[in-house]
């Protein structure tokens, strides 16, 4: 199993998540991510700790075929929570933005 990172949301990286899904640069939920994943359309799936075991196996599978980075949050604050609009599995398609999130996780030393 491809082992889930943890990342903590900070300021900047919400402001990066919201950009992306104002630019219809995201999918969410367990089905719309697995198809995008197929496509190899995806950069980056993001899974709440809240998230069942069984989905969770299975979107670590896919993740570690695909070799798609996979983070875990909490989702907590009121901002996450109207970030994440009810899902608890999000993914951030390739581009810019999805390169732009990636370098902020790097720089905040939460991933190599």
């Amino acid at each position: 199993m491809k082992a889930v990172i943890p990342l903590q949301l900070t300021d900047r990286l919400i402001t990066l998540f919201g950009f992306a899904k104002k630019a219809r640069m995201t999918v969410s939920g367990l089905e719309a991510v697995k198809r995008a994943i197929m496509k190899e359309k995806l950069a980056i799936v993001l899974v709440q700790t809240t998230v069942g075991k069984n989905t969770l196996k299975k979107i670590q599978q896919l993740t570690r075929r695909n070799d798609i980075p996979i983070f875990g949050v909490s989702g907590d604050s009121p901002v996450e929570v109207q970030l994440w609009g009810g899902y608890k599995i999000y993914g951030v398609r390739k581009g810019e933005l999805a390169n732009a999130i990636m370098e902020q996780v790097k720089q905040e030393n939460q991933w190599q």
